[in-house]
Formats: C-alpha cells, structure tokens, sequence
C-alpha cells in the first residue's frame, strides 16, 4: 500500500475515532474522570492503527493533529445536553 494511502487512512482514522470522544468530552465536567478518558481513550487504537500500517513515529503529529479537529469538531456536532432544574 502506497505511503500516501496509508498515511491518509491513519489522519482520517484518528479523526472518525475522534469525533464520538469529543461529544463525550463536551459533555464531562472539565478535568474531571471521564473528561480525561474521553481525551486519552482513542490514543492506544491511533497508535495501534499506525504500527499495523507501518508508519513510523513522525507520523504522530499528523494523527494528533486529525485527532483534535476530531475531537473539536465532535464536541460541536454534539454539545452537551441542558441540565434538568
């Protein structure tokens, strides 16, 4: 598989993988528990998916990077719920 496929596949990967955390995320109390799980929950499927494509470690930033517009633009499509009173 050619080097710019798999780099493609790894950056769109992070960012699917993203977005459903991010609406988690937006939905926690910051810095509490599970705000932090929603952070760090895709980060060992982001790794694993790079080593079985064979990418090395420069290729980090660029799942990070697709990861946090991920995760931005998931807590947007998803905001959090109003609160009962």
């Amino acid at each position: 598989m050619p080097l710019a496929l798999r780099a493609t596949l790894l950056a769109l990967s992070a960012f699917a993988l993203n977005l459903p955390a991010g609406a988690w995320r937006a939905r926690s109390r910051k810095g509490s528990l599970s705000w932090l799980a929603a952070i760090h929950a895709p980060i060992p499927f982001a790794f694993l998916l790079r080593r079985l494509l064979g990418l090395s470690i420069g290729f980090v930033l660029l799942s990070l990077v697709f990861a946090v517009a991920g995760q931005l633009l998931g807590g947007r499509l998803w905001p959090p719920r109003p609160r009962a009173s």
